[in-house]
């Protein structure tokens, strides 16, 4: 194993031979590196039976760490792709857009935005799961602005949407009182008659 030196390079303007024989030699190893496997800052480490490279970024009180350089979990303020954005469980925003301009986003399981999840030129497609509006009174957007809402208790003079929306009541029990249209663009609604 490579072994830890205190001394580093410090330059204050670049050389094309200032690097020759200082960047350390790269650790080939079975396993990832642990807190204990010191060496020269930057040093990379290759773990063969995992396929994954490792870098050495610091020690601090004779424990080592070493950033994983083969994907993962991270934090981003943006995350431009020009292709798919892939996640095998989830994909989450916590507080801005999560934005596929022309391409994909694709997620194992859960794709979450913290304000949106926008797709301007395909689709947005749950093949095993479900497009779900967590919030009451607030539901799914038509192309044309229309909304689909769901909610205990009657929408009328409560629940503002678009005209021609349609609101599902989860408490409805006549044939009166189970699917409400939006006549008016603000809180007036209509009850529709459904079967028994």
């Amino acid at each position: 194993m490579a072994s830890y030196h205190k001394n580093q390079l410090n330059a204050s303007a670049f050389a094309p031979l200032m690097f020759d024989d200082v960047y350390p030699a790269p650790v080939i190893g079975s396993r990832a590196p642990t807190t204990s496997d010191k060496a020269e800052y930057g040093t990379i480490w290759v773990d063969k039976t995992a396929d994954t490279v490792y870098i050495l970024t610091s020690i601090v009180a004779n424990s080592a760490t070493w950033k994983n350089l083969s994907g993962g979990a991270g934090t981003f303020v943006t995350v431009t792709a020009t292709g798919a954005i892939l996640g095998a469980t989830s994909i989450t925003a916590t507080a801005g857009a999560i934005t596929a301009t022309a391409g994909a986003v694709v997620a194992g399981t859960t794709v979450t935005g913290g304000t949106g999840v926008t797709a301007t030129t395909g689709n947005i497609t749950c093949t095993a799961g479900d497009v779900e509006a967590a919030t009451a009174t607030k539901g799914f957007i038509c192309g044309s602005g229309l909304k689909i809402i769901d909610g205990a208790g009657t929408p009328h003079a409560s629940v503002t949407a678009p005209k021609g929306s349609l609101y599902l009541r989860t408490d409805g029990t006549t044939t009166n009182d189970r699917i409400y249209v939006n006549t008016d663009s603000s809180t007036t609604w209509t009850a529709l008659t459904t079967a028994a």
